[in-house]
């Protein structure tokens, strides 16, 4: 069945690699994609403005810069003003 995500088509069945925590670093979700994986997802990043703003973080919000892949990422928090603010 086709699967369509934002601008991104997937006429084929999509596999996914899903966030591991420690593990799905860019170089990994580089990996996967190289070997079949259609799109992979970032590790879990707190929308808290004082945990999100940390070198942690920005190590966990690298991504590739090829077109084919979409940037996805996972959002927690508690507070919908800053999910929706740190979503932008």
């Amino acid at each position: 069945m086709p699967f369509n995500l934002g601008p991104y088509h997937y006429p084929q069945p999509v596999i996914v690699l899903a966030p591991m925590a420690g593990v799905s670093d860019l170089p990994f979700r580089r990996l996967c994609q190289q070997n079949g994986a259609d799109y992979s997802t970032a590790e879990m990043i707190s929308a808290k403005p004082e945990l999100l703003h940390t070198a942690y973080s920005a190590a966990r919000l690298q991504f590739d810069l090829d077109p084919r892949y979409p940037k996805i990422v996972q959002l927690v928090g508690g507070d919908a003003a800053l999910l929706a603010e740190a979503a932008l």
